[in-house]
């Protein structure tokens, strides 16, 4: 209870001593947001080891052996560049695990890691071979980028300074967070520092994704509308800067988001960790709100377990169980990796920026020359580092010229903290932009992912009224209970006179069945695409590709998903609540009335919030099956059509409650009232 009531408008409070009595085991079961903390060290006659780990068992050896191996830059001297200095840098990797939880822990299907990297590299010419390398990791299941890289930033310093009893404490810090929520900003304390992050949408991220996080499956309408960039859905890493990485190469963006919604394989090179986990992740972004399905190594080492497997002759590259986005600093990938289609080249070594400056200008246009023979084309870097972009794909979409205008571009004087912001700024516009671009590319699906409510007339029917008819609504001087016994009487009058009555079955509005979502084939999609308007055979063909590739197949699945759970539920309700669902303007009911009575829609929303809250303790069990959070995710939808039918006096009451407020959060921190913009969700605006 002292959690719930901890909760803000918005915003969740992360202050709360639920765990205090428990012990270190059951805190591996019950952390949502971290896996665990470790310090890793580079031994010069070893090499990288795992030196501590809190909890102690919450690796296993070959879990382990892997993220110390991703816990370092490849080469120390890529990093330091003057005697006796000390450089910091943050990082993040992703691994396959053979780790197995225990039964009905959170995230018990996961088969990934995320490490997110404070690495220390300290030079000293008194120090043994003149240096020394230490890291420390914060490993979760899910990329919470926005919390936990900060949260690595805090406990690398802090174990620096007292040592290995730092990850205890740090991991004790977070188990007093309260569990990430969709869409709700969170006020997240460790040590004297407070970070307010936002937790992604569930439905954006890689898989495998949290099912018993309701979020994932709610966030309907099917493609949202990106009107402004506090509409969008908050994706995995939606925080990261996008321009920086690719500022020498922004009219590339559209190839590589092609490339990227198609699942080819890319490799993207990086003189550092920091820099190529941040550019893929910013490449992840791009695509935004379709999740990533493929496999994503944000930062990858030769020593990864899948390394051998990709370097094998027999896999092809484009096979679904190996990786498909990497980051690598290594150059020695591009020679490992010939056969790989598509390459992209970022970020400056400081050492050689003027020299690659020079060679840009002359070895693009050969770069361009020798894309057919890609095994040629991206040997330069193997010399010195350029930006650029290898690819032997012919892409559909053109850059966006006045997107591109638009971009502000920092002057040489600028101070750093200016650059900073034009660069968040012109991120926040790129991320518009493709988000409104992969929206379109995803509206010819609209029609299989089309949720249908019961027809007004079959609702009406299930009260026996006649469509639109107003006596459904009490008068304004008589109450719901009286109302309600008299619809109850008048159920039992045909039994009573001797009429046969028939019992609808569980989710039947007058004997109809929700019906099924239209089937979806391939080659009639195809067919129908090819019979439109699609300006260009290559727009066809693209969806060809598309459709056959994981991205497509894990968001269609949860599309489809979402509608049927969303419809079967509407469906439910109406055979129960009937009076709720009439709509006498519309063909199909999907709003309550609105001649309903403030009374009834106050009953009427009280009804199906304790349901929701009934679903949500289910779908939160340790034990429950992914179809509790998909039957809670409903429910969340027709509590949000209730509050949308509310007058806007009556709404702003049902927000004066912060946990009903954070109830009614839908695809973010915003409540929608009806004639009015949306409303953001925060203390301030209460």
């Amino acid at each position: 209870m002292q959690a719930i009531m901890q909760r803000q408008t918005g915003v969740v409070s992360t202050r709360s001593t639920l765990w205090s009595d428990r012990s270190a085991v059951d805190y591996v079961a019950q952390s949502d947001w971290i896996l665990a903390i470790c310090s890793v060290v580079f031994d010069l006659d070893v090499g990288q080891q795992l030196e501590s780990v809190y909890p102690p068992d919450a690796l296993s050896e070959p879990t382990a052996s892997a993220v110390a191996f991703h816990s370092f830059p490849d080469s120390m001297s890529m990093e330091l560049h003057s005697r006796s200095s000390v450089r910091d840098s943050t990082f993040f990797f992703r691994l396959r695990t053979d780790r197995d939880r225990s039964e009905g822990a959170a995230y018990s299907q996961s088969s990934f890691v995320y490490g997110f990297v404070f690495c220390r590299q300290r030079q000293d010419e008194k120090l043994r071979r003149g240096g020394e390398q230490k890291s420390v990791v914060v490993l979760s299941e899910q990329p919470y980028s926005s919390a936990l890289i900060p949260l690595a930033q805090y406990a690398g310093p802090l174990y620096f300074n007292i040592g290995q009893t730092a990850m205890e404490e740090v991991y004790r810090e977070v188990l007093d967070w309260e569990p990430p929520v969709a869409g709700v900003r969170c006020i997240l304390e460790f040590g004297e520092t407070t970070l307010i992050s936002q937790v992604p949408e569930p439905s954006t991220l890689p898989p495998p994704a949290p099912v018993e996080v309701l979020d994932q499956y709610a966030d309907l309408p099917l493609l949202p509308n990106a009107t402004n960039d506090a509409d969008m859905l908050h994706g995995a890493f939606h925080e990261v800067d996008i321009y920086t990485p690719f500022s020498a190469l922004l009219q590339h963006l559209w190839t590589l988001w092609e490339v990227l919604l198609l699942a080819e394989p890319l490799l993207v090179l990086a003189p550092s960790p920091g820099e190529c986990s941040t550019a893929v992740a910013a490449l992840i972004a791009l695509v935004s709100p379709l999740p990533y399905s493929a496999d994503v190594r944000p930062y990858f080492t030769i020593h990864d377990p899948d390394f051998q497997a990709m370097t094998s002759p027999e896999p092809a590259p484009s096979s679904t169980n190996l990786p498909r986005l990497l980051g690598v600093t290594n150059r020695y990938f591009l020679k490992a990796l010939p056969q790989w289609p598509n390459t992209v080249s970022i970020g400056t070594k400081p050492a050689q920026a003027v020299g690659a400056q020079k060679l840009r200008g002359s070895h693009m246009g050969r770069a361009v020359a020798a894309v057919r023979q890609h095994t040629l084309g991206s040997q330069p870097q193997l010399g010195d580092h350029v930006q650029a972009l290898w690819t032997g794909y012919k892409p559909v979409t053109k850059p966006d010229q006045q997107l591109l205008d638009r971009l502000m571009k920092a002057a040489p004087t600028d101070s750093s903290m200016k650059a900073a912001r034009m660069a968040t700024l012109n991120s926040q516009a790129i991320r518009k932009h493709f988000v409104e671009l992969t929206s379109a590319m995803l509206m010819p699906f609209a029609p299989y992912c089309h949720p249908v409510g019961p027809p007004a007339e079959a609702v009406s029917g299930q009260l026996g009224v006649a469509p639109g008819q107003a006596s459904t609504s009490p008068s304004s001087g008589q109450s719901a209970a009286a109302q309600g016994q008299a619809g109850a009487a008048a159920q039992q009058a045909p039994a009573a006179s001797g009429q046969d009555v028939a019992v609808p079955r569980a989710g039947t509005v007058l004997g109809q069945e929700p019906p099924h979502l239209p089937a979806f084939s391939h080659a009639e999609f195809i067919e129908q695409l090819q019979s439109s308007q699609m300006p260009a055979a290559a727009c066809v063909q693209f969806y060809k590709r598309f459709i056959e590739c994981p991205n497509f197949m894990a968001w269609f699945e949860r599309r489809r998903g979402a509608a049927a759970a969303w419809q079967e539920e509407v469906w439910s309700v109406a055979a129960e609540h009937p009076e709720a669902f009439l709509d006498s303007g519309s063909e199909d009911a999907g709003k309550l009335e609105p001649s309903l009575s403030d009374v009834q829609l106050v009953e009427a929303f009280f009804d199906v919030e304790g349901r929701l809250e009934a679903a949500l303790a289910a779908a939160r069990h340790p034990a429950a099956a992914p179809q509790a959070a998909l039957e809670a995710s409903a429910v969340k939808q027709q509590l949000s059509a209730i509050f949308e039918s509310m007058p806007r006096d009556l709404q702003q009451t049902m927000l004066s409650s912060p946990y009903r407020a954070a109830l009614l959060q839908g695809s973010g921190p915003y409540a929608k009232v009806p004639g009015q913009p949306q409303r953001q969700l925060s203390p301030s605006s209460l």
